[in-house]
């Protein structure tokens, strides 16, 4: 079932469904009310959800800022990605 993890909660609640996958907060959410969560999709696969875009212009123009910007969010998922640092990024995560 495609579309956005609310309409896949709202499909869920209808009854159409009896299993469906959820993202933050809708997981959150569904647990509260009483579903129980099968499956933590963190544990079978391991991958960065986010993209970077950009101009062909400002790469010509501005490559020294293009570069420093791949480079901070490498430098970002190998930090999100380093499981000994598991406590801090949850800190982090709610302090937010």
């Amino acid at each position: 079932m495609g579309g956005t993890a609310a309409g896949r909660l709202a499909v869920l609640e209808s009854g159409a469904v009896d299993a469906a996958l959820l993202s933050v907060p809708e997981n959150v959410m569904a647990r509260e009310k009483g579903y129980n969560e099968l499956l933590f999709l963190g544990d079978v696969v391991e991958f960065a959800q986010s993209g970077l875009g950009t101009t062909e212009k400002r790469i010509k123009d501005n490559p020294d800022e293009v570069y420093r910007t791949v480079r901070a969010q490498l430098r970002s998922l190998m930090f999100l990605l380093d499981k000994s640092r598991e406590g801090e990024i949850v800190d982090l995560i709610m302090k937010r």
